[in-house]
Parts: structure tokens; C-alpha cells; sequence
């Protein structure tokens, strides 16, 4: 998106590259999930391509209760663009034994399960509390798992290097280097434990059994996409203990 100068599609004052309008009236026809056809960027889209412009508004309806994706489809469907809701099929990973055994040899592995703890997420209010992640590592330590954290540049950045420090004191940590190398790590463990992030989506449509940890979004909505993908809710009246049994016990 940087690289093709996206970015000035957000202002309408902004004069767009070149390149910019080379590349959009490439395609006979753009859909969108930047905002529906009333947003600035479906707008400049549409005068920049020269082509039709399918403006998918990614927010819910505050009047379905379907999945997310469900929701998308059917705004396509207006469109009378073909599209087919989720069936919950994971994704086809053809070399997960050799993701598993890249994983297994970058943890120096032990014990029979790999198990990834991503206690991190685009927003902290979507975030379980992090005394439940620390408990939920450490116990599984104690049992046939080996398991190691996951971070990435929004948590390095939120809260340095320090809080990096903090997880190594309890276990391996993995740092997600690029989104391509994460999702290769995913892929490779037995079992994933996220918040409503990127990559507990991740893990939950690569077929990795997974654990999705959901405060204030609506999981009917937002859960992840998978057979395997277990949901469990968090709130300030669970006590610690109960909820990291509660999410051990889904493993």
C-alpha cells in the first residue's frame, strides 16, 4: 500500500501518483472494504480507477447477528458479485510437518505438544488480562507442553523492551519478524491461545486447534473461522483461576 501511494486515497486534497492511478486502472472493477460508496476512499477509488467500485462497509450491522464474513457476503451479493459465506474449512497447508519440525527446532521442544501464547492484539481493550496468559503458560509448562510466547511490533512498541524481558523470564519468546514468518509459525504448532487478534485467525483457519479469548467484542460475530476453534469469554467477575482452568481444560 505504501509503496503504491494508497495512502493518499484517505485525502481528498491529496494528489495521487502516477503509478497510483496506473495500477488501479489496471482492473476492470475494485472492491473495497475501506467504507461503503459514501466514504472519501470509495470516492477517490472511483474517480481515480475509472472503473466500477464495490464499497464494502467492513463494520458490523447493528441489526445482524451473523458472522462478519457472512455480513460481507451478502453486501457483495447486492452487488451481484458471487461469493459464498464461510463454510468454517480450514485452510490447505501442504508442509505443516515441516512448519511443525521448523518450530519444534527453533523452541528446542522437549515435551510431545507445541503450544503458542499470543497474549498481545490491535486493541488492549480486546486484550485478556495478562496475569491469565503468565498463568495459562506457566501451568502448561508443568504439564506435556512445550510452550513459548508470541510478539509483535505492537506490543514492542507499546510497552518495550522491558515487558519482552518479562515473558523471557517465564518462557521462549517468539518475535514475529513478518506477518509471512508468524503465520509459518502458527502453522507449525499444535495448538494457538490469542485474544480477538490477526493471528488467532490465523492459527484457527491453518487447521492449529486454537483458543480465542474474547472480552467486549461479540464472538458470534467476530469468532474465528475454523473447525477446531474453541471460544472462551473473559470478564472482570471470572477469577483468574477459574478462567485459565476454563481455557486449559479446551486443550
Amino acid at each position: 500500500m505504501e509503496e503504491l501511494g494508497l495512502h493518499g486515497l484517505y485525502d481528498r486534497c491529496a494528489e495521487l501518483s502516477p503509478r497510483t492511478t496506473e495500477f488501479l486502472r489496471s482492473f476492470d472493477g475494485v472492491v473495497s472494504f475501506l467504507g461503503g460508496s459514501g466514504e472519501i476512499v470509495s470516492q477517490r477509488l472511483a474517480e481515480a480507477s475509472k472503473c466500477e467500485v464495490f464499497a464494502i462497509d467492513p463494520r458490523p450491522s447493528p441489526q445482524s447477528d451473523l458472522h462478519i464474513v457472512s455480513q460481507w457476503v451478502e453486501q457483495l451479493h447486492r452487488y451481484s458479485l458471487s461469493a459464498e459465506a464461510p463454510s468454517g474449512n480450514e485452510l490447505e497447508i501442504h508442509d505443516r510437518r515441516a512448519f511443525r519440525e521448523q518450530l519444534r527446532s527453533r523452541l528446542e521442544a522437549t515435551k510431545e505438544r507445541t503450544v503458542l501464547c499470543h497474549p498481545g492484539g490491535g486493541g488492549l481493550k480486546k486484550c485478556c488480562p495478562h496475569e491469565v496468559f503468565e498463568r495459562i503458560v506457566t501451568e502448561l509448562q508443568a504439564k506435556d507442553y512445550s510452550v513459548a510466547w508470541m510478539i509483535g511490533p505492537d506490543e514492542m512498541e507499546r510497552f518495550g523492551v522491558e515487558y519482552r524481558r518479562r515473558l523471557e523470564r517465564i518462557a521462549p519468546v517468539l518475535y514475529e519478524e513478518s506477518v509471512e514468518v508468524a503465520a509459518d509459525w502458527v502453522a507449525g504448532a499444535d495448538a494457538f491461545i490469542g485474544n480477538d487478534a490477526g493471528m488467532t485467525h490465523v492459527a484457527a483457519l491453518c487447521g492449529v486447534e486454537t483458543i480465542a479469548l474474547f472480552g467486549p467484542t461479540n464472538p458470534t460475530i467476530w469468532r474465528p473461522l475454523g473447525r477446531d476453534c474453541s471460544v472462551v469469554s473473559y470478564s472482570s467477575d471470572r477469577s483468574i483461576a477459574h478462567l485459565v482452568r476454563d481455557i486449559i481444560n479446551h486443550l
